[in-house]
């Protein structure tokens, strides 16, 4: 307890991730101890690392597995939106990230860039690539962001965990985003990421 009987606490629903993670605020409170009636709640309704284009895309994800959260509006936008890469039905190859980093890396200069993938993937160190998966992603940004294997990252924590992990892994860019998949999106992701 704060010894002024007030705290803040910050966070963002959307972004529960991890296993038995409590996915509402009145969860979080009663977890901590504190009534949610008597919290004095301020929504924050702009975002300053996201540029719009990216979270048009973000937030056609949220309304799927959170309707009940608003996404926060940009506060800037790049003009380029983001890059949907597939590789024609086949599994994504070190080639395949290789081509798109240096994509995104000649876009963003010295900017840094991170590559995002499924846990099984990233848990091979050994594909010659630096990666990381959304879970250890979650509360980094980076200038440029190729996100390989969207599906295969929902799929992996069935209901709204999944589809929070891709959320994040996409809201992680400040500049320029990828998508990198063996093939177009079918349902649900096909009207968030076609």
């Amino acid at each position: 307890r704060c010894p002024t009987g007030s705290f803040t606490l910050a966070g963002d629903e959307a972004q529960a991730v991890r296993a038995g993670a409590a996915a509402t605020w009145d969860r979080i409170l009663v977890a901590v101890g504190v009534d949610p009636a008597t919290v004095v709640r301020h929504e924050l309704t702009v975002n300053y690392r996201t540029p719009a284009e990216v979270m048009a895309m973000a937030s056609r994800l949220l309304a799927r597995f959170a309707a009940h959260l608003h996404p926060a509006r940009s506060a800037r936008a790049t003009g380029v939106g983001p890059r949907r890469l597939h590789t024609g039905g086949r599994q994504v190859t070190i080639a395949d990230i290789e081509r798109a980093t240096a994509d995104v890396r000649r876009e963003v200069g010295n900017g840094l860039v991170a590559v995002i993938t499924p846990e099984w993937m990233a848990a091979d160190r050994d594909i010659g690539i630096e990666h990381l998966d959304a879970v250890d992603a979650k509360g980094l940004e980076f200038d440029g962001v190729i996100v390989v294997d969207p599906e295969g990252i929902v799929d992996e924590s069935p209901g709204p965990t999944g589809m929070a992990r891709l959320y994040v892994a996409l809201t992680r860019a400040t500049t320029r985003l990828t998508v990198l998949a063996p093939a177009p999106p079918g349902p649900p992701l096909d009207d968030v990421l076609g």
